[in-house]
């Protein structure tokens, strides 16, 4: 009896192990570094942060968090006004998986150094893109609200508008 009881705990025990990850598995490693660099990010530690974000992407590459990452990399380069490297970290975010909502929320943010940039009608282009693609209601208002606004500082002659 106690034999049959051993033997059947035995495969429990290895049956178990296959359906649930380790504790130090990567993804969970990942999720907390994430966290991590949001709480850095919050307290205005950016180098900190970035190094966190750049090392979530090397653990887990094409997942959601890396997805993320690549946005708040994204975001750390536009409050930097290096527009180039901050379009690149969007579309490496987008890369991992068109069509969710995160890609939506890199193209957007996208689209913002866009119109910081003053190029309008590219800033235009990826919200029309953004609103035809989502069906976020929150994505669609704020889409919606760019693209009027968008419209306006368009319909002005050059002389007329101003810069940041």
């Amino acid at each position: 009896m106690q034999r049959l009881f051993c033997r059947r705990l035995s495969l429990f025990i290895l049956i178990l192990s296959f359906v649930t990850p380790p504790a130090f598995s990567q993804p969970n490693t990942a999720g907390k570094l994430f966290q991590e660099a949001v709480r850095d990010q919050r307290g205005q530690k950016w180098q900190d942060s970035l190094g966190k974000f750049k090392k979530v992407i090397s653990l887990s590459p094409n997942s959601l968090l890396a997805q993320k990452s690549y946005i708040e990399i994204g975001k750390y380069y536009k409050y930097q006004r290096n527009w180039e490297e901050a379009i690149d970290q969007y579309h490496k975010s987008i890369a991992i998986a068109p069509h969710t909502r995160p890609a939506h929320d890199a193209k957007t943010a996208e689209a913002a150094v866009y119109y910081f940039r003053q190029d309008f009608s590219r800033a235009l282009t990826i919200f029309q893109e953004v609103l035809s693609e989502t069906t976020d209601w929150d994505q669609i208002k704020y889409c919606n609200y760019w693209i009027k606004e968008l419209k306006r500082r368009m319909s002005f002659s050059p002389q007329e508008s101003f810069s940041c």
